[in-house]
């Protein structure tokens, strides 16, 4: 008896072309889903955990970021510093985190002139809708030369995504 007529008709539903693309496909994209869009982000401050030195109040801190993701990678551009954060998302969440820093920075703080070693920003973010996030951010100055210049700030804020025009 020859067993191919009988396996033929079993394995024939398993190898559907249609159906092997839509779960091929399915399974790229698992995980790649998150809801937030790219684009520029007007950041707003809701509440100051931490300053040590009043960087709060500094015109501009509270700036326009530019968010741009890729599958579970998240890059924030920040004018103030015009630094940049790489990060990632969580594990199963519509949450991220992500860091950068700059160097060899002059900044005046609290009327002193600072030559800052480095400047190190960290970002943690929950997504609230499509075109928003909140979150706690930190910034830390770092130098060697005048501890009256090293000091940090921890803020809560909220992240509203900015129309083009």
């Amino acid at each position: 008896m020859d067993s191919k007529p009988l396996l033929k008709p079993l394995l024939k539903p398993f190898f559907n072309p249609l159906l092997f693309s839509v779960l091929f496909l399915s399974a790229v994209f698992w995980g790649c889903g998150h809801k937030l869009e790219d684009g520029d982000y007007q950041l707003v401050r809701q509440h100051i955990l931490k300053d040590d030195c009043g960087l709060a109040e500094e015109p501009g801190l509270f700036a326009v970021g530019h968010l741009r993701t890729t599958g579970e990678l998240v890059f924030w551009g920040y004018d103030f510093f015009e630094i940049q954060l790489v990060g990632f998302y969580l594990s199963d969440t519509e949450r991220w985190r992500a860091d950068g820093n700059v160097a060899n920075i002059s900044w005046e703080m609290g009327g002193t002139a600072c030559k800052l070693d480095e400047i190190r920003m960290s970002m943690e973010a929950t997504v609230k809708t499509r075109r928003s996030f909140e979150g706690v951010f930190s910034i830390s100055t770092h130098t060697a030369k005048a501890p009256e210049c090293v000091c940090e700030l921890w803020a809560g804020y909220e992240a509203v995504f900015l129309e083009k025009p």
